[in-house]
């Protein structure tokens, strides 16, 4: 999945009468931003299962567990990536998501 570059994960103030002219109901607007946003999730949620369980052992006890550096820094950059939410807002403001009504 690729992220938009530059993109704040920090939330902004937005105009909501430029949401509301693409759908032209807040409602559908914000139905549209969740939908993607939890397609987003989901990806986001399978690369990081297909990422870290390369680093997995499976081990015969709990006393054995041992901390991987590269789990810890695949971790970190998803905890430092903008949350879907605000990807969905970004793709929907540049008219990045189609929809059918």
């Amino acid at each position: 999945m690729k992220i938009p570059e530059n993109l704040d994960p920090n939330i902004q103030p937005l105009d909501l009468f430029k949401i509301i002219d693409e759908t032209g109901s807040i409602y559908k607007a914000i139905m549209v931003m969740s939908k993607r946003s939890n397609m987003l999730s989901q990806q986001i949620k399978q690369e990081i299962i297909s990422r870290i369980s390369d680093f997995s052992s499976y081990s015969d006890s709990v006393e054995e567990i041992v901390e991987n550096r590269e789990q810890i820094e695949v971790s970190k950059i998803y905890e430092q990536m903008p949350k879907p939410t605000i990807i969905a807002l970004h793709e929907y403001q540049k008219n990045l998501i189609k929809w059918k009504e």
